[in-house]
């Protein structure tokens, strides 16, 4: 661990990330090191509701790209 929180890929620091809270819970970190954080947990809970749901990203733009076309007819 440094400064900057963690080095490393991004999947390294997700998954030191939900070890660390599995064990944990809470964590005191800087404002820009915090807010890293904070998005590889969101970007966690959104793998594993997709997962759960039986979709992908891609579904996800596709329902996104619809109801845009929706919205401008």
């Amino acid at each position: 661990m440094n400064r900057g929180w963690c080095i490393g890929s991004r999947g390294f620091k997700k998954g030191l990330a939900r070890d660390y809270f599995q064990n944990h819970g809470a964590i005191q970190m800087e404002h820009a090191d915090l807010r890293q954080l904070n998005e590889l947990r969101w970007e966690a809970y959104l793998d594993a509701s997709l997962t759960a749901l039986s979709k992908t990203e891609a579904d996800l733009k596709h329902a996104k790209r619809l109801r845009n076309l929706r919205n401008e007819q």
